[in-house]
């Protein structure tokens, strides 16, 4: 972040999407993110929902990750929900008071207080 930032090149956020399923991270890691980004003048964004861990649906993914920012203390400017996953469910988007919807995950989110509401 540094380097780009002597480079000139600021984009307005700085967004991380890490792979949950890879080795030897911490959420930790993600809140030094965060702390640099904001440093240097950067908001900074994060990517609920991929990749989904073995044995999880999207949904519960999304939620877990918006549980462990919460618990660690990571705040986002900007929340960003999407997926890459071929088989997605759901597959359809809205609306948001239909369990089995996308939005219904993100409006789920919101009531569980994963938002900094």
């Amino acid at each position: 972040m540094t380097s780009l930032n002597n480079a000139g090149s600021n984009p307005d956020y700085f967004e991380v999407d890490h792979d949950t399923n890879a080795c030897c991270w911490s959420w930790n890691d993600v809140a030094q993110f965060r702390t640099s980004a904001q440093f240097l003048g950067y908001a900074f964004a994060y990517i609920f929902g991929s990749p989904v861990p073995p044995g999880q649906t999207w949904q519960h993914s999304a939620t877990g990750m918006g549980t462990a920012c919460k618990q660690s203390g990571i705040v986002p400017d900007l929340y960003t929900f999407e997926s890459w996953e071929s088989n997605l469910q759901p597959s359809v988007t809205v609306p948001e008071t239909t369990q089995s919807t996308f939005m219904a995950t993100v409006y789920g989110f919101r009531l569980s207080g994963l938002f900094p509401f």
